[in-house]
């Protein structure tokens, strides 16, 4: 785990199915160091996938004290978005000023 300013960031991430009553099958993610043990990192779990209704999962991320879902299809949207077009500052070859 690396940890720069406020950004706790991780290489790996682990998948926890979980079951709870009148809430069905869910699966959690948590935080892991790089051999696969599971990590604290103050939130847990990071995030999770839920089923609200037969035939449709959603993704569920924590914010401002509040559980935010959205449908899986949007993050799978997004993911495709975010391998084409993020990319590290120093990926776009700036000439040397100094």
């Amino acid at each position: 785990m690396d940890k720069k300013d406020d950004i706790v960031s991780l290489k790996r991430i682990i998948n926890q199915t979980t079951s709870e009553v009148n809430f069905g099958t869910q699966l959690e993610l948590l935080a892991a160091d790089e051999k696969g043990d599971e990590i604290d990192v103050g939130q847990h779990p990071l995030c999770r996938f839920v089923s609200e209704k037969r035939n449709t999962i959603q993704f569920e991320i924590y914010g401002g004290g509040n559980s935010i879902r959205f449908p899986i299809e949007e993050l799978e949207r997004a993911i495709i978005a975010a391998k084409e077009w993020v990319k590290s500052e120093d990926s776009f070859d700036y000439p040397n000023e100094s």
